[in-house]
């Protein structure tokens, strides 16, 4: 089933967290001072655009020994483990990162993809709320979220952040608002063979969304 849908984003930025200052990413994303740790960072790229990542994780080990906090090197030694499927390692180094850079998109986007690899779906959560907190305009938080309170079977929580998630998406006209519309036909499918379609109804009312 294709779910038409049309909406109006309804910001939902917590009081209570501190607002991002503007250049924080400029500054934790960007090139380490320590030329010998982005020399390193340089070369571990190059690796693992050519798919060697052990090559490329002893070269962020050798940018990271020079330079601690280098946060692109923290991230990218996580990527790196992450496609060897060592997924206990890329978690480590995606929370050290987030310890240099709590706010940080990225390790909060993807040490949420390595829990729901190992089916640890509450602390993928976890980490995806943290996501929407600090980047409420950011719909990665919110799908991730839903798909994975959608694979702990609590629907309607599911269905609320997927539903932001769409509207996002479909506002910035991103290509990833087919995979948020394919999300909304699986949840509705479930629901209807459980008779709750006036619930995804109303919850879809309820994040101002009109389906067609």
């Amino acid at each position: 089933m294709i779910l038409k849908i049309q909406g109006v984003v309804s910001k939902k930025c917590p009081n209570l967290v501190p607002s991002l200052t503007e250049n924080k990413d400029d500054v934790f994303y960007g090139e380490s001072k320590n030329k010998k740790a982005q020399n390193f960072y340089v070369i571990a790229k190059d690796f693992m655009q050519k798919n060697n990542y052990k090559l490329a994780i002893e070269s962020f080990l050798l940018a990271l020994n020079e330079d601690p906090n280098f946060v692109l090197a923290l991230d990218d030694i996580a990527v790196s483990y992450r496609q060897l499927n060592d997924y206990d390692n890329a978690i480590k180094y995606y929370k050290k990162s987030l310890e240099v850079y709590p706010e940080g998109n990225f390790a909060l986007m993807n040490i949420g993809v390595v829990y729901t690899f190992k089916s640890d779906y509450k602390t993928a959560i976890s980490y995806y709320e943290k996501l929407i907190q600090y980047h409420p305009n950011n719909a990665e938080g919110y799908f991730g979220a839903g798909k994975n309170y959608f694979l702990m079977k609590d629907d309607e929580k599911a269905l609320d952040n997927i539903f932001m998630a769409h509207i996002i998406y479909t506002n910035e006209n991103s290509d990833y608002q087919k995979d948020s519309e394919q999300m909304l036909g699986a949840i509705y499918q479930k629901m209807k063979s459980e008779n709750k379609e006036d619930l995804f109804k109303k919850i879809a009312e309820k994040n101002n969304v009109k389906i067609e």
